[in-house]
């Protein structure tokens, strides 16, 4: 299990497993390098973010979605409101092919 968490806190660059391999534990590897902003996990992950995001907006959306504590249960109107919405459930109109 020791060996999983590293490589999901890691994704298996090279220089992360050296870093966490050479800590206490993965736990104690995340907290020191959560403390410095400019540590290796830390500049890896806002590199990752960036890449995967255009606008900071998006990418600290995802990150409140995952570092939330509470799981959030949709209801029966959460899930179907989307799909009454016509301008969602409704396919687009072939265009016409008049001459």
């Amino acid at each position: 299990m020791k060996i999983f968490d590293a490589y999901l806190v890691t994704g298996g660059y090279p220089r992360l497993v050296e870093r966490c391999a050479a800590a206490r534990s993965t736990s104690a590897y995340v907290k020191a390098s959560l403390i410095d902003p400019f540590s290796d996990l830390v500049i890896s992950a806002q590199l990752v973010l960036d890449a995967e995001f255009n606008d900071a907006a998006s990418a600290r959306q995802v990150l409140t979605a995952i570092g939330a504590d509470a799981v959030i249960r949709p209801g029966f109107h959460d899930v179907v409101s989307p799909i009454s919405d016509p301008a969602i459930a409704a396919p687009p109109k072939p265009a016409s092919r008049e001459r």
